[in-house]
């Protein structure tokens, strides 16, 4: 029997596409109340949820689909996770309403950070990237892109390529996530840099896709995730090659 109108996914047939192990799993965490909506949005819905760690958690679809991401492993593997039907399970609690009742945890946050001066919010992200290696590494490329010079710049990346991409020996399949993370991250900053640097970004990721490709030798790639890499290295080749 389908969910009432109102509710936004479709449990049944949430329960039929991702299996009784995962929905069993994100039902506990729900009724636990380890699950907080910080947006409910038409388009997507944010959330927070506490397991071994605490997770953010992206839904894009509704109803019979269940699409978005989410930061555990589990998503880097299945592509779906515990987490994110915990999430679906809130939104349907939600009911009709859209919102929880007053703001939203993120709508505070962004009411309170309209109020402050540029140069305050830059120390407030600085104090944040001391303390988290992957958003200062990305920092330092979004900086870099701006302020060096072509050459100086394609040294830089390559260097964030070769230590993103380096796996220190074999890496086990419960490793592999984080190291995909990794070298995710350095794709994506390479994907934004700005077309006036089209040739040197075809040429980056051309380094990327060689560096990627004899790594992939060194990893348990048997859920693939080396070859998304390669594949979203491809992808910012063929953009590249259009800019150029």
């Amino acid at each position: 029997m389908n969910p009432p109108a109102r509710h936004r996914f479709d449990l049944d047939a949430l329960r039929e596409r991702e299996g009784d192990k995962f929905f069993a799993r994100g039902q506990d965490y729900f009724k636990k109340g380890q699950v907080e909506i910080l947006a409910n949005e038409p388009a997507r819905v944010l959330a927070r949820v506490t397991g071994t760690e605490v997770y953010r958690t992206v839904l894009t679809c509704q109803g019979k689909r269940l699409g978005g991401e989410c930061s555990c492993p589990a998503f880097e593997v299945w592509g779906v996770c515990k987490h994110m039907i915990a999430a679906a399970l809130a939104v349907n609690a939600l009911g009709a309403q859209k919102e929880p009742q007053g703001p939203s945890p993120l709508q505070r946050i962004h009411n309170h950070l309209a109020t402050l001066s540029a140069e305050r919010l830059a120390a407030m992200v600085l104090d944040l990237a001391e303390r988290d290696d992957m958003l200062f590494q990305k920092l330092e490329l979004a900086s870099a892109s701006a302020e060096m010079d072509p050459k100086t710049l394609d040294t830089h990346y390559r260097k964030a390529i070769d230590n993103a991409v380096r796996t220190g020996g074999y890496l086990e399949y419960d490793d592999v996530p984080q190291w995909k993370s990794g070298v995710a991250m350095v794709l994506e900053a390479l994907a934004s840099l700005a077309d006036q640097h089209a040739a040197l970004k075809l040429s980056l990721a051309d380094h990327a896709f060689a560096k990627i490709e004899a790594a992939i030798d060194k990893i348990d790639d048997s859920e693939g995730l080396g070859v998304a890499l390669l594949e979203e290295a491809a992808r910012i080749h063929h953009s590249a090659c259009h800019a150029a």
